[in-house]
């Protein structure tokens, strides 16, 4: 008999990074537990042929099978509309991992007594972002999408790693308004869409005239002569005077509509990828995309408006872009932008000690990288709610726009005080 244990969660209330639990924390002997999870909170389906060929299949976060038949057992995992899902699946048995694979299928044996989880993770990676604007701002809105996907919020608002696929908007009218009509865009991997609309009435007007009062509470910089402003960046975010700091040298800029337009948006909750950080080293350390005319070996990275430097970090060799098949549009590691910023920077690793951080092995990728760059002060770990240091650095997790702003302005700091120390060092005698 299938138990549901737990309602399917909202995408909203998913945690991400979630850690599975061992078997012996929750796990009754006689027990089947089949969770899924992923980092955006997007699930798929699983179908479980147990051994007298009886086939279950579920869409739900977590579903217990008691007392199940002992023999063999196979479990599939189908993805989510709009991935390519690296599906990695748990197995426990008494709180030890049995299995650990890279695969959509795998096939078990249960045994009389035994206490089994099987966690099913999934990685979408046909992903792009959804921006939701209205003028005036603070618009009521529901947004839907493929996988069932349902959001509720407020103007400005952007959904970044949303899965690919067809998405339809419905704005809230406002007292004595006309009501919008459903807007809706097709997104694809990679890219953003924007849904925006300007209302024309008293109420309208009323409430632009009350945002114009708070604007001074928004970061703006000006560039080219012209001043931008954030509507996404608070003044006093944790992360506005890093956003400021990025911007105002030009290494990271707020993003633009197709036509070129400036949006006014930044995005600190989006992930920098590959082909964004490989855009921002350049800017940061100074240097040019070499050749820029040569297309990159990545193909996947040909023809687009990163090709001049993702092509130049093909051929200097920075570690994260040498696989000729890498994803461009994939979102950058905590471990592969520390490692590319050492690399363009020329700063000598250190031998790691693997004191540090409790996540940070000698296993771990670009393990010295991460070491070198917290001693550099170019980077530092994940703390808790009170800003107390959990030990923990998150190497594999990804990297978003307020958090590249920081180190970015850590970079400078660091170019700063080195450009100083070296203006005044006397010459020698």
């Amino acid at each position: 008999m299938l138990l549901l244990l737990l309602p399917l969660l909202s995408l909203l209330s998913l945690l991400q990074n979630i850690t599975p639990l061992s078997a012996e924390e929750s796990v009754l002997p006689n027990t089947i537990v089949i969770e899924q999870h992923s980092p955006s909170g997007t699930i798929g389906k699983w179908t479980l042929i147990t051994p007298t060929n009886e086939q279950i299949t579920s869409t739900e976060v977590q579903n217990s099978l008691e007392r199940p038949a002992a023999g063999s057992y196979t479990i599939m995992a189908t993805s989510p509309e709009g991935a390519n899902a690296k599906i990695k699946i748990w197995l426990y048995s008494n709180g030890e991992v049995l299995q650990n694979i890279d695969r959509s299928q795998m096939t078990f044996t249960f045994a009389e007594g035994d206490a089994l989880r099987v966690n099913i993770h999934y990685i979408l990676t046909r992903v792009g972002t959804v921006i939701v604007h209205s003028n005036p701002k603070e618009l009521s809105f529901d947004l839907k999408g493929p996988n069932r996907i349902a959001f509720t919020g407020t103007t400005p608002a952007s959904f970044p790693s949303t899965p690919e696929g067809q998405y339809s908007v419905n704005f809230r009218p406002l007292d004595g308004c006309v009501s919008p009509p459903t807007k809706s865009l097709f997104l694809e991997k990679g890219s953003r869409i924007t849904f925006s609309i300007t209302l024309i009435c008293e109420e309208a007007e009323r409430r632009r005239q009350e945002h114009l009062e708070e604007k001074e509470q928004l970061v703006s910089v000006i560039t080219d002569g012209t001043r931008r402003e954030f509507h996404d960046i608070p003044q006093d975010s944790w992360f506005a005077p890093f956003v400021f700091t990025a911007a105002k040298f030009g290494i990271m800029a707020g993003y633009k509509d197709a036509n070129g337009t400036p949006t006014g948006t930044f995005g600190p909750e989006h992930p920098v990828t590959l082909a964004e950080l490989s855009a921002i080293t350049h800017r940061l350390v100074g240097i040019s995309p070499t050749n820029p005319s040569k297309q990159p070996q990545n193909s996947r990275a040909r023809r687009t408006w990163f090709s001049p430097f993702f092509a130049s970090a093909e051929r200097k060799g920075w570690l994260a872009y040498i696989a000729p098949r890498v994803d461009p549009l994939k979102p950058a590691t905590r471990g592969e932008v520390v490692v590319t910023l050492l690399h363009a920077l020329d700063i000598p690793l250190q031998w790691p000690k693997m004191e540090l951080f409790s996540d940070v092995v000698i296993e771990t990728p670009f393990a010295a990288a991460i070491e070198t760059a917290f001693q550099e002060n170019i980077i530092a770990g994940h703390t808790n709610a009170q800003g107390a240091p959990t030990g923990t650095f998150g190497p594999e997790e990804p990297v978003n726009r307020a958090e590249m702003a920081k180190i970015v302005s850590a970079v400078l700091e660091r170019l700063r005080t080195e450009t100083s120390s070296s203006s005044s060092t006397p010459p020698a005698p």
